[in-house]
């Protein structure tokens, strides 16, 4: 899968890269004194306030990150000289959605309890995944991070347990996970009732734990 680049950091040599630009009529260059000798064989390590969800194919051995920050001078909208969109590879399908598409960088400007970044997830071949959150206790100010999976209604506090195992099959609505920072701010209260509803590209999943007989109302 691809990598997202933050400002500052080295093009390893050798490796191919990719430029979004704004218009058909930008440019690009690259001065030769901008060339550089770096001990350094793959990327640095994320800049703080923001932190990585990494999704592990274990099966075929791929991964595809996704980063979340924090910077009082982004918007919760596509910034683009803060936000990256998302560019598919060989690995699993995982990004943040914003209304102008979807992100593979998602540095938003402000957060608090009520703060809710949906992520879909698309398979490959494989069936068994996890998430590995990396950075989350770097945040400053401290953050509490939860990570809610729509599907099964089972939410994780990545602060303490930084790996949500799942599985995937054929069918699973795109829209699968939820990442929110405070407990209250996605249904996360374990009940023999609980009941989850999610929806994308036209299509509405409802979920529950347990068998029930009931009308829904849209």
């Amino acid at each position: 899968s691809y990598t997202d680049l933050s400002s500052g950091d080295p093009i390893p040599a050798t490796q191919g890269f990719l430029v979004y630009v704004s218009s058909g009529t930008n440019s690009l260059t690259i001065p030769l004194a901008d060339r550089a000798h770096h001990s350094q064989n793959w990327y640095k390590d994320a800049p703080t306030n923001r932190f990585k969800l990494i999704v592990h194919d274990h099966e075929a051995a791929t991964a595809q990150e996704s980063v979340i920050g924090f910077n009082e001078l982004a918007t919760n909208g596509f910034d683009m000289q803060y936000d990256s969109y998302f560019f598919a590879g060989f690995a699993p399908q995982f990004y943040s959605i914003i209304p102008e598409g979807n992100l593979s960088t998602n540095i938003i400007g402000e957060v608090d309890w009520k703060t809710k970044i949906p992520f879909a997830f698309i398979k490959n071949a494989s069936n068994s995944y996890d998430i590995e959150a990396e950075g989350i206790n770097t945040l400053q100010p401290r953050q509490s991070v939860y990570l809610t999976d729509l599907k099964t209604g089972d939410s994780q506090l990545l602060n303490k347990n930084p790996i949500y195992e799942f599985t995937s099959e054929e069918g699973d609505i795109a829209e699968r996970f939820m990442v929110h920072f405070s407990a209250l701010a996605v249904n996360d209260l374990q009940s023999e009732q609980q009941i989850n509803a999610f929806s994308s590209h036209g299509n509405i999943e409802i979920r529950t734990s347990m068998p029930i007989t009931a009308e829904v109302h849209i």
